[in-house]
């Protein structure tokens, strides 16, 4: 049988009925996966549908198999909640190295538990993502979050971010490469900042964001949505 690795793992306040559907239910997919997008509803239907089938035994799915490498999630009990483990089956992982599809699962298990355990309605999403400018540094550095570096999961915080926000809330998950960061300013959105490190198509890093609103007005999202992309095309280039 094929080694497994374990590229995720969290545990949900939600049954794990309720779990499975969001994980089945492309209504509620639109909820949490992704960002944004006019190809959204497409690449729901591609990952979730054609590439997706439904395992047995238990609550487990299956993606399909690329460069050698299957992803897959598991759904267990735990207690009245719900463990999601995301599995790699056939391909060794370095726990150390940059993975976009790994980084890409953090991000969007985080949005789906945001879903799960605090939001029913559609949100709101702004996705920056490229390579960093010359000396702009760490992509958490160069907004502002150095000091949340080793701050524990759930502890309360407040920043002044550099595209002139100021928020506050708890944070929400970490990994070697990201931070997410629920936004009180944002209807308790979500704020997730992946630093890409440097690499020869890198020289000087890069990263991406996911700002994740709720409850904002049309003029209030689109004037957040101007600062940060003022913000940054003055240190980062969009790709």
């Amino acid at each position: 049988m094929a080694e497994e690795s374990v590229l995720v793992e969290t545990t949900i306040a939600a049954p794990i009925e309720t779990v499975w559907r969001a994980l089945r239910d492309p209504t509620l997919i639109r909820l949490w996966f992704g960002w944004d997008s006019e190809s959204l509803i497409e690449e729901i239907d591609f990952i979730f549908a054609k590439s997706g089938m439904e395992g047995v035994p238990g609550r487990r799915l299956d993606f399909g198999e690329w460069e050698g490498a299957a992803d897959s999630f598991v759904l267990t009990e735990a207690g009245a909640g719900t463990t999601l483990t995301v599995l790699r089956t056939g391909k060794a992982i370095t726990p150390a190295a940059y993975d976009e599809v790994v980084e890409g699962w953090i991000s969007f298990v985080a949005q789906l538990r945001l879903m799960l355990e605090q939001h029913a309605d559609p949100r709101c999403t702004l996705y920056l993502s490229g390579n960093a400018r010359p000396n702009a540094g760490a992509l958490s550095d160069a907004l502002g979050l150095a000091q949340l570096s080793d701050a524990p999961l759930g502890m309360g915080y407040t920043a002044n971010l550099a595209p002139g926000e100021s928020v506050s809330g708890k944070i929400w998950h970490r990994s070697t490469f990201q931070i997410g960061l629920t936004v009180r300013q944002w209807g308790d959105g979500l704020l997730i900042v992946a630093n890409r490190p440097i690499a020869e198509s890198r020289p000087a890093g890069g990263g991406y964001l996911i700002l994740s609103t709720y409850g904002l007005g049309d003029a209030e999202f689109a004037d957040l949505e101007k600062r940060w992309r003022d913000w940054w095309s003055q240190s980062f280039l969009t790709r």
